[in-house]
């Protein structure tokens, strides 16, 4: 009985983590579309410069989109990990539920 609690504390602590990095990581991703919208202007601006700058750096541009695919992946990998600690925590306290009645614990013989 006591492991199932604390498993269940495990979850809870666990959801929480996750939930902060939740707000983290959208707060960063939110921050980037900035970034990307500042680069637009400045292209718009003075066209000819940026695309020898973009064109200087296109290795390193290249690993840039690599990297933002794999941190929107662990994004939904995050809230899909959410979703099923949520359900799980919904299990345990039905089976919590179903193991008392009134009070008083029932042993299952």
């Amino acid at each position: 009985m006591l492991r199932k609690y604390y498993y269940k504390n495990i979850l809870h602590e666990r959801l929480a983590y996750l939930k902060d990095w939740v707000v983290c990581a959208d707060t960063y991703r939110r921050c980037m579309k900035i970034t990307e919208r500042v680069e637009i202007e400045l292209f718009k601006e003075k066209p000819t410069f940026y695309i020898i700058i973009y064109l200087y750096f296109l290795p390193m541009n290249i690993l840039k989109l690599v990297n933002k695919i794999k941190r929107n992946y662990y994004f939904m990998k995050n809230n899909k990990e959410i979703e099923i600690i949520r359900k799980e925590i919904e299990i345990l306290e039905l089976k919590e539920k179903d193991i008392f009645y009134y009070g008083k614990k029932i042993t299952k013989q």
